[in-house]
């Protein structure tokens, strides 16, 4: 869990926040936040029909893609 949040959380924030927040001032909370809902909607639908499964945690299907819903996802979006 801990590379998990490293590399999915931590990482991506630090080059967001060092790229994305030069560039545009307001594109992280306004991108981040809609494409974080999106990215939960997706990962539980994903995780319910079987479709992946993330470690450390297979009973807790949640908590393993969390740093994956808050970290990866909304800032690669905004990337592209």
């Amino acid at each position: 869990m801990i590379l998990n949040i490293l590399i999915a959380f931590i990482l991506p924030w630090i080059v967001g926040v060092f790229h994305l927040y030069k560039k545009d001032k307001n594109i992280i909370p306004l991108i981040g936040s809609f494409f974080c809902i999106i990215a939960f909607v997706v990962n539980e639908f994903g995780s319910y029909y079987g479709f992946w499964r993330v470690a450390p945690f297979y009973s807790q299907k949640t908590l393993s893609v969390l740093p994956f819903n808050l970290g990866l996802y909304p800032l690669l979006a905004q990337v592209i």
